[in-house]
């Protein structure tokens, strides 16, 4: 006997991890896919918060010049009446437009 009982314990044991490793894998694996799935779907439209990271901006002052948009140009797109989107190509466009020489 080992610490699991007999030979057929310590197998059943093997047979729960692996199961335990698959459903995990499997998990995984679905995970990646939505988040491909999402990418895919998306294109080059991008959050606040990615918008925040790529200009070294706070998110709060991403959506302040999204709210301004009239007055700052910010490129925004505005998909019903909370959520907002940004399209890289317009957000480099903007940054050339209001370069600072």
């Amino acid at each position: 006997m080992n610490q699991f009982g007999t030979s057929f314990d310590l197998e059943e044991k093997i047979r729960q991890i692996i199961r335990e490793e698959i459903v995990n894998a499997l998990l995984e694996v679905r995970r990646l896919e939505a988040k491909q799935l999402t990418t895919r779907t998306t294109g080059n439209l991008l959050t606040a918060d990615e918008v925040a990271e790529i200009l070294n901006l706070s998110v709060q002052r991403v959506y302040e010049l999204a709210r301004r948009t009239s007055e700052t140009g910010f490129p925004v797109i505005r998909i019903g009446e909370r959520s907002m989107r940004f399209q890289k190509e317009r957000i480099v466009e903007w940054l050339r437009e209001n370069e600072v020489n």
